[in-house]
């Protein structure tokens, strides 16, 4: 079932609240009677719908900060922003891709150094 921006702007705005997806789940039943599973509300908080709410949502902030004309309160709001906002970006950063290269390398052993294994003395084999 497809959900309205509405509805996922709700599940974003009882995630900020603190909701669990519990509470979130009855929020939605007795906002609008809308009926939806767990899975849905978790789905719903990280989609690119509510990625795109919650950044409008960032935006607005910054510019209600930059609108502020106390300097102390306005560097107040910032950095309790950045409280917020930096270690989210450091948890992103530790889920995010990491390529690895990785190098093959061959090991082409000559005929020479081929010997059976009943051929071998026991005082040629190296201990570990």
């Amino acid at each position: 079932m497809t959900y309205s921006r509405e509805v996922t702007n709700k599940i974003v705005e009882c995630w900020g609240l603190g909701f669990t997806a519990e509470e979130t789940v009855k929020a939605l039943e007795e906002w609008k009677g809308i009926h939806v599973g767990l899975a849905t509300v978790y789905r719903h908080r990280h989609s690119l719908t509510a990625q795109n709410i919650i950044d409008e949502l960032m935006r607005k902030q910054f510019r209600d900060i930059a609108k502020e004309e106390n300097p102390e309160l306005r560097m107040k709001f910032r950095n309790e922003l950045l409280k917020i906002l930096v270690p989210q970006r450091i948890e992103a950063m530790s889920y995010s891709r990491q390529d690895v290269n990785v190098r093959k390398v061959e090991f082409v052993v000559s005929p020479k150094l081929l010997v059976k294994k009943d051929e071998l003395q026991s005082d040629s084999v190296a201990e570990t």
